[in-house]
């Protein structure tokens, strides 16, 4: 026999039962396969209520026509209700199979109510289940193509800028579960009139509303045949549900695409401007340190002067007072020698005004130099609170363009598995399906490598302080004072040669290979437990320059790679940092926590 080729392969007509022994040709063969199951159902489920009802009758007239003689034999009976199969299955013993009709009689029964009783329960005990064994099979292989191949390809955990994927992935799970108890209810009713009896509260709402237009509420067995229908009509409408979602789907994802591209390029403009503000706020707090510096070196000469000056200034002051009183108290008609006087006063009085305003320019002068260096004190403070707000803003800016980067690329990677039938035949064959490595940026670093960086860096600066770190490390499994004070010894006589820092780095290297649960948020605890708040600036300065690069880096890599032909004419901005370069903006940044921002 010739081998079958792949045109063959593809020409021919899949259904959801072969779907089970073949891999399917394409998503479109999946939904054409499950909707032809749908309409198979449907019309099954039409013979087998044409079959219990009767031509052109429907559930309704089914119960009204038996309610009347039930309703009689309850009343008749004085019992309750008739929910149970050992109930009906004594009662039909009693006064029909027994043949005990002196009992029927002595009990005033009507005999036809008898027979229409068991009728009914003969009709019900041979169709629920049975009558719906095959459509519920089919049903069930529906669902397992469903849950296999219309997937989200993400989780139920809500994702930012991904909530297309999130709705449909909740979407899924919710008919699923639907579904599923739909179609295990038939077999639970059943399960249920056999054991511990029926109760209205199995049923569903259009059910309970024809038991109560009815008036049969009491004889619940009645409606297992039509709620097994009702079931079956609420488990097709969820999968054909399912399907018009799944189609949807993809459009959904590259619309979301599309807009995530246009805040791409919008929060990329945002983050090139907060760092110009950013590189502005550093050049004017530079040289406003300077200044301040420079004016603090010069305070305490200013501050001898302005004493001096102010002494200068009340001596002449009160000399110029004196003079001005004589001057004042000299009459007009006064002696030559009076006259000569005042002559001489005047002149003195010209040079001490002369002096007075000389002093008191100077004066002046020094106290605006020193209300210049508060001012610009305050105003150095000011701009490091604006410098750290704004570094803040540019954070979390960068955190927002790699949130939103990384949504698209695996918006994308849901497109590219969605598309294509290769994804289909790995889940065919068992064989996993997973996203490509993203190449967006990952703020978040594994804790093994920001632990590595953070031990090289507090190697260099922790100098004699490495045994007190050491100590104050936690340990898993635990280690005792002296195993502790033991490890010390042993690294400093392990070699004359060796340097502070490398004994440092030794021991921090011993503590993560000897601790299984060695992670960066002890290492930082018990930096900050022995006051070296230094050093964690410098980790944390060196963190945020790396994960800048990073983004400088990926971003540009990013567009100019290029996106989809699905999203080309809206490809966002190169993400092109000024070129005083990411680098020494972090370098800048690692400055501030020197300050002490």
């Amino acid at each position: 026999m010739p081998k079958a080729t792949a045109l063959e392969f593809y020409r021919k007509k899949q259904t959801v039962l072969s779907l089970s022994q073949e891999r399917p040709q394409s998503l479109e063969t999946i939904r054409a396969a499950i909707k032809q199951e749908c309409l198979f159902t449907e019309s099954k489920l039409r013979d087998i209520e044409e079959a219990f009802y009767g031509r052109n009758r429907t559930m309704v007239d089914f119960v009204k026509h038996y309610h009347p003689h039930l309703a009689h034999i309850i009343r008749k009976l004085d019992i309750s209700e008739m929910f149970k199969k050992a109930q009906l299955d004594d009662i039909i013993y009693d006064f029909i199979r027994a043949g005990h009709s002196e009992h029927a009689q002595r009990i005033n029964i009507d005999r036809d109510s008898l027979d229409e009783l068991y009728k009914c329960y003969i009709k019900i005990k041979e169709n629920v289940p049975d009558a719906f064994v095959t459509i519920s099979s089919g049903i069930r292989n529906m669902l397992k193509c469903l849950k296999i191949y219309c997937q989200s390809f993400t989780s139920l955990e809500p994702k930012q800028y991904m909530n297309a994927a999130t709705y449909y992935e909740r979407l899924r799970t919710d008919l699923y579960s639907a579904i599923k108890t739909n179609v295990d209810d038939i077999d639970h009713l059943s399960d249920r009139f056999e054991n511990e009896g029926l109760d209205m509260k199995m049923f569903g709402m259009q059910v309970t509303d024809l038991a109560r237009r009815c008036e049969c509420k009491n004889m619940p067995f009645i409606l297992m045949f039509p709620q097994c229908c009702v079931n079956i009509r609420n488990a097709i409408k969820a999968i054909k549900q399912w399907l018009q979602a799944d189609e949807l789907y993809l459009d959904e994802i590259k619309q979301s695409v599309h807009e995530l591209n246009a805040v791409v390029s919008h929060v990329t403009n945002q983050v090139r401007e907060w760092q110009a503000a950013s590189i502005q706020l550093h050049y004017r707090m530079k040289n406003t340190q300077k200044e301040v510096l420079t004016s603090e070196m010069e305070a305490e000469d200013i501050n001898s002067r302005e004493i001096e000056y102010q002494k200068e200034f009340d001596t002449i002051q009160r000399e110029y007072t004196i003079v001005e009183k004589e001057i004042n108290n000299l009459a007009e008609n006064s002696t030559t020698e009076e006259k000569k006087y005042a002559k001489q006063l005047k002149k003195k009085f010209q040079k001490t005004k002369r002096d007075f305003e000389k002093t008191e320019v100077k004066l002046t002068w020094a106290k605006d130099k020193s209300s210049q260096r508060r001012h610009k004190q305050l105003v150095l403070g000011q701009l490091k609170i604006d410098m750290k707000k704004n570094r803040s803003i540019y954070i979390q800016k960068l955190y927002d363009l790699d949130r939103i980067m990384d949504a698209t690329t695996k918006l994308k990677e849901i497109i590219k598995l969605k598309s294509s039938d290769d994804t289909l035949k790995k889940i065919f064959f068992g064989i996993p399906v997973r996203f490509r490595r993203s190449d967006t940026i990952h703020i978040k670093n594994e804790s093994r490598d920001l632990l590595q960086n953070a031990i090289n860096i507090a190697s260099g600066y922790v100098g004699n302080g490495w045994k007190t770190l050491y100590t104050s490390l936690p340990f898993y499994p635990h280690r005792g004072q002296l195993d502790l004070e033991k490890d010390i010894s042993d690294i400093r006589n392990s070699s004359p040669r060796l340097t502070i820092k490398e004994e440092a780095k030794i021991a921090l290297q011993k503590w993560r290979r000897i601790n299984s649960r060695a992670n960066f948020k002890d290492f930082k605890i018990s930096l900050k437990n022995i006051g070296r708040n230094d050093i964690l600036r410098k980790i944390q300065a060196a963190i945020e320059m790396k994960r800048a690069s990073v983004v400088n880096k990926h971003t540009k890599d990013r567009v100019k790679d290029g996106q989809s032909e699905m999203v080309e004419k809206f490809r966002p901005h190169r993400f092109h940092l000024p070129d005083i370069g990411q680098n020494q903006m972090m370098a800048q940044f690692a400055q501030m926590e020197e300050w002490n921002l």
